[in-house]
């Protein structure tokens, strides 16, 4: 999203948070005990817990239940996790008054 205003009039003032894709389950897996791998490694399959801490941490830290437009984005994983997490996402930590848009990128896997 440019914060040039002649290239994106809409939103290039609005606050922007990257959530770096990480547990390898499109932020939707919630397992409680981790995998172990053939080579003895554990994985944890907890996206789910970093979405809801994102939100949280916004809630709690930065004001985030004052926002007038919320707008949810991702591609490809990340946009499966928009799908997955939107409504969510929207009665859970958007305020009422709001307004909400959930944009998935490139999401449907064959």
């Amino acid at each position: 999203m440019s914060t040039d205003s002649s290239i994106n009039p809409l939103s290039y003032d609005w606050n922007t948070i990257y959530v770096k894709y990480c547990d390898g389950g499109m932020f939707l897996a919630d397992r409680a005990e981790p995998v172990q791998a053939e080579d003895g490694s554990s994985i944890y399959y907890r996206g789910r817990r970093i979405m809801m801490a994102v939100f949280q941490e916004l809630v709690n830290n930065y004001n985030f239940n004052s926002a007038t437009d919320v707008l949810v984005s991702g591609c490809s994983a990340g946009a499966a996790a928009v799908y997955g997490h939107s409504d969510y996402i929207r009665n859970t930590y958007v305020p009422a008054n709001a307004n909400f848009m959930a944009m998935p990128d490139s999401a449907f896997f064959y």
